[in-house]
């Protein structure tokens, strides 16, 4: 997975949103739109396998006293992964109201926020070599969390974090 630690920004930028756009071409059956969920299980894959190596990799970087178990943030992303493949599914039962699916969209924010959370503290952290407050990490991310744009600054700091 090091194709994301060594990728450019402008290289992920591009590939994320060629991916994104490909989810509005891809041609759909009449009353499910699989090549929507055909594009977005390609994206998610790509999305989340950019966050996973971003945060094992800048988490082998820190100083070892600083290091913490990625495996809580893997379950979170794929918790989170599989709940956003399904949500259009679980829409789409009429049987399935909405007061159901609530609490686990819920939890799959959570995850999400969690798994974004790892991820950019770790940067931060093996970027300064030291413990960082949560307002040190916060811009990192919502740099993670906007992702298409975030790149363009999270990215170099991956590559500077690589070359050092």
């Amino acid at each position: 997975m090091s194709i994301f630690i060594n990728a450019k920004s402008w290289q992920v930028f591009l590939v994320m949103m060629v991916l994104l756009a490909l989810t509005a071409f891809l041609p759909s059956t009449s009353d499910i739109s699989f090549g929507f969920e055909a594009g977005m299980v390609v994206f998610i894959a790509f999305y989340f396998s950019w966050l996973c190596t971003i945060g094992i990799f800048c988490n082998k970087k820190c100083p070892e006293e600083l290091q913490k178990t990625p495996k809580i943030m893997l379950i979170s992303l794929a918790y989170a992964a599989i709940y956003s493949l399904l949500f259009n599914l679980l829409l789409s039962h009429p049987e399935i109201s909405n007061d159901h699916i609530l609490p686990f969209h819920m939890a799959a924010m959570g995850c999400m926020f969690y798994s974004l959370g790892y991820v950019a503290k770790r940067l931060i952290v093996a970027q300064r070599g030291e413990q960082v407050t949560f307002i040190e990490y916060f811009g990192a991310l919502i740099m993670f969390w906007f992702f298409p744009i975030g790149v363009w600054f999270v990215q170099p700091k991956v590559n500077a974090i690589f070359n050092d």
